[in-house]
């Protein structure tokens, strides 16, 4: 009686889990879906004001909009969600500068072959629905698609300018590569010298 007793309590238990875990997954897809709705909300902007300039970056309003709503969908107060999308946004506008201005380009079959390495991995991802749920979010798939190429623009020559940096990194250095990744971008940041406009 005891061990059948035991056996039902865990059986509860484990319902318990299942639930709660079932629970957490659709609040988390809830969050994703709603974050894609802002990605296409400010895909589909024009970016005209300036939020922020620097000696060779530009943060806009439209972009340090999307960041403080990402930060709020993640629980953070509004003052943390300001400050945390301008400290982001100012280090990836600083990063891009800085990777143009070393020379980190993106040809047009750069993109493409990125766009369809994105979509090979998103169809064999195991989490697929979480993509799927961004993608969802805009009017159309191509949409979404298009909004990837205009993103890869930046993205890509960022990412080579990262990886170099990186590589040079490691063959210098026997410290933590993400520490020193924080650190760097905040001074590529604070070398903008950004200023609210």
């Amino acid at each position: 009686y005891y061990l059948e007793l035991k056996t039902k309590k865990n059986v509860e238990n484990q319902m318990d889990f299942f639930k709660k875990l079932h629970e957490i997954i659709l609040s988390e897809i809830s969050k994703i879906k709603e974050w894609g709705k802002i990605l296409y909300e400010y895909s589909s902007k024009e970016d005209s004001a300036i939020y922020s300039k620097g000696n060779s970056a530009v943060v806009t309003v439209n972009q340090w909009e999307q960041y403080v709503k990402l930060y709020l969908l993640e629980g953070e107060t509004e003052e943390n969600a300001k400050n945390l999308a301008t400290k982001e946004a100012e280090e990836y506008e600083a990063l891009y500068s800085n990777a143009i201005a070393n020379g980190y380009t993106v040809s047009e079959e750069e993109i493409n072959r990125y766009l369809e390495n994105l979509k090979q991995t998103i169809q064999e991802a195991k989490n697929k629905e979480i993509v799927t749920a961004i993608i969802e979010a805009f009017p159309s798939e191509q949409e979404y698609w298009n909004y990837q190429r205009t993103i890869s623009q930046k993205d890509i020559p960022i990412q080579k300018y990262v990886e170099a940096e990186r590589e040079t990194y490691e063959q210098t250095q026997n410290t933590d590569w993400n520490s020193y990744f924080e650190t760097w971008k905040e001074k590529l940041r604070q070398d903008q010298n950004f200023q609210k406009e």
